[in-house]
């Protein structure tokens, strides 16, 4: 019985049914969101009732792609054994239910899925280097994460001083410089009250991050009736953060880099947030449970790692 999933219906399929390959050219929240276009474009092959089945396999081919990469021999370095637990973390990994199986959210899976193009061997083979390219492209062009990755191909290429480096670098760039503009002139993205404090930080990083990613949504749900929830969301806080201040110092660099690009992904979301409706702040949605995970997604990745 597979549904239609947020703006699976209502924005990408309704778009490509009525207007077809421009759609691709049509911002949402800001940027383009390519991936989700060209799928929606995809399910208009096949009968209005598999449409929302076809979007959804889609999103899910999307989702696996990071553990067939992860396994192949351009992660050769690592122990096969830890990477197999690293593809199950990923896979089972609590508190996202809001990015699994659907391809409005699938832009997450996608950009960790470049950053670990990045991260691998050069590509060595035609075969590759079209996969990579494809990637790095579609995801500079139709989501933030192009912005973000552009450093992090600057920094390789800067340490392994290699052509494909280089070339990856150069890929990126173009969309990443299509997004900012497009930024800049959609002014789509919802105006609402942004409601930063300590505390509200602290719950974010906390609870919804560094406990959740270990503990799941069920027990946050447990923990919201605590009378002692601050102060045990600021000890994770500062736990959690200190791990992660361990791992720049003592970790390979391919580790640091993937802590750094998921905790500016994190520092972005939190800049402009989409969590709910602009009658509260931000913020504010941000710190309830199940609400605005895919934006502690790649996070808790990097903290598990």
């Amino acid at each position: 019985n597979a549904q239609f999933y947020a703006e699976d219906g209502k924005v990408w399929y309704l778009d490509a049914y009525n207007l077809g390959l421009h759609s691709l050219f049509m911002p949402q929240g800001g940027y383009l969101n390519t991936l989700s276009r060209i799928v929606a474009l995809i399910a208009l092959l096949f009968p209005l009732s598999l449409a929302p089945l076809v979007m959804n396999l889609c999103a899910i081919v999307v989702q696996i792609l990071p553990v067939n990469l992860f396994l192949s021999t351009r992660f050769s370095d690592i122990p096969f054994k830890t990477r197999l637990l690293g593809s199950f973390i990923y896979l089972a990994i609590p508190n996202s239910a809001e990015v699994h199986a659907n391809i409005t959210n699938g832009q997450w899976h996608l950009g960790l899925l470049a950053c670990l193009v990045l991260l691998a061997r050069p590509a060595n083979s035609w075969g590759w280097r079209i996969f990579d390219g494809a990637v790095l492209v579609m995801t500079s062009i139709g989501s933030p994460f192009g912005v973000l990755l552009v450093p992090v191909a600057a920094a390789l290429w800067w340490k392994r001083r290699q052509r494909w480096s280089a070339y990856s670098l150069a890929l990126l760039v173009p969309g990443a410089l299509v997004v900012g503009l497009v930024a800049l002139l959609s002014h789509q993205r919802q105006v609402a009250t942004i409601g930063a404090t300590f505390s509200r930080f602290a719950a974010i990083l906390g609870r919804q991050v560094f406990l959740s990613s270990l503990l799941g949504q069920n027990t946050q749900d447990w923990l919201m009736q605590l009378r002692s929830l601050h102060l045990l969301e600021g000890i994770a806080a500062v736990a959690g953060v200190a791990v992660l201040l361990y791992a720049l110092r003592y970790g390979q660099m391919e580790l640091r880099i993937f802590i750094l690009f998921a905790y500016a992904a994190l520092a972005l979301a939190l800049m402009h947030p989409l969590a709910g409706p602009p009658d509260r702040p931000q913020w504010d949605w941000l710190c309830v449970p199940g609400c605005g995970e895919r934006y502690y997604f790649l996070p808790m990745l990097a903290f598990l790692a």
